[in-house]
């Protein structure tokens, strides 16, 4: 039992490590306008959805712990906001049907558009100015609209894989 729980947490953190390296690889090579794809947010919405509220806290919390200490922002402001959308997409976990595209591109655009209103609240609370611009919201929104798909595609196959070696 103990060595399932093991493999299990060796599993996700090593996929929390790819995400790190592919956050800092491909986001700055694909960024045009300042803007490129959120690889956290995705992947917290997409797994936050297949495994539950509970992985969605904790996952919410690490992927907004390390854009925390990768940023010049408020901190602990992405740690509260990934937590707090972490556990909303996992709170839909088993009532959102999201093998239909429509379904992701919804969420998606939704999540998108909580997060950005949510720094934007924070930074006027707490006095930081976070600047947004109508091109920079419009690339980064159309960045995660194209890689929505690959990314529910890839956290189903992962979820389907961790599913299957539990019940072994």
């Amino acid at each position: 039992m103990k060595e399932k729980i093991r493999n299990r947490f060796a599993t996700y953190f090593a996929i929390y490590l790819i995400l790190v390296l592919i956050t800092g690889i491909f986001a700055r090579h694909l960024r045009f306008l300042k803007a490129s794809p959120e690889f956290f947010l995705l992947f917290l919405v997409a797994f936050s959805i297949h495994r539950g509220a509970v992985f969605g806290v904790v996952f919410g919390f690490f992927s907004g712990l390390f854009l925390d200490f990768a940023s010049l922002f408020l901190v602990g402001s992405q740690s509260l906001i990934f937590t707090t959308l972490g556990y909303s997409a996992g709170l839909l976990s088993k009532k959102l049907y999201t093998n239909f595209f429509q379904s992701q591109i919804f969420l998606v655009i939704a999540v998108s558009l909580l997060r950005w209103i949510s720094n934007y609240f924070l930074g006027e609370i707490f006095g930081v100015k976070y600047a947004l611009s109508l091109s920079w919201l419009a690339l980064t929104l159309f960045y995660n609209l194209i890689i929505t798909a690959p990314v529910f595609f890839i956290a189903e196959k992962i979820d389907l894989k961790m599913r299957e070696t539990k019940k072994v």
